[in-house]
């Protein structure tokens, strides 16, 4: 049985907000804000890196969505 604090922590830390924004939003939060601040650089790369992966599936999304 594991610790519950820790589970919980642990799933904060993967389901960010802001996973899946697309490329264009975060550069645009990014540029808005003045980058990351260095206590969360790390957040910053998983979230550049989930925004970059999630591309091809929202411009298909977009392909088969985007008219309905």
């Amino acid at each position: 049985m594991g610790n519950q604090n820790n589970d919980k922590k642990d799933k904060q830390n993967i389901q960010h907000p802001l996973f899946g924004i697309s490329i264009k939003n975060w550069i645009q939060l990014l540029n808005k804000n003045d980058g990351v601040d260095n206590k969360f650089f790390a957040r910053g790369i998983f979230i550049t890196f989930s925004s970059i992966f999630t591309a091809p599936a929202r411009a298909l999304f977009k392909i088969k969505f985007g008219k309905k």
